[in-house]
């Protein structure tokens, strides 16, 4: 798949979230995370927000992400999974401060 941006003419496209994504994506979800305002240092690491309400829909349901790819790198995206409840219910374990394990895959 080549870059999507560049072929519809420098427009905004929307994609599969990538792996790469994950800086771009932590870094809207803490800029918009104080009610829609910018939560940089609000909290003692600025990976709270991102970490609990983005990061696990990227690391365990991929293939609900999807983010808005301006030509250079995501500026919006949305996240979900096809089972809220079961997702919601699924064990959050810390088994090392190395590795964090959750719904039996290492993050």
């Amino acid at each position: 798949m080549g870059h999507l941006a560049a072929e519809h003419n420098g427009a905004p496209v929307i994609r599969r979230y990538r792996a790469a994504d994950l800086g771009a994506l932590y870094d809207i979800c803490v800029r918009t995370a104080d009610g829609g305002a910018d939560a940089r240092g609000k909290y003692r690491s600025d990976d709270l927000m991102p970490d609990l309400f983005a990061g696990p829909y990227v690391f365990l349901e991929p293939d609900f992400a999807f983010v808005l790819d301006d030509g250079h790198r995501a500026v919006g995206y949305v996240i979900g999974t096809p089972d809220t409840v079961a997702f919601a219910r699924a064990p959050l374990q810390v088994a090392d401060p190395g590795a964090v394990v959750y719904l039996g895959r290492t993050l």
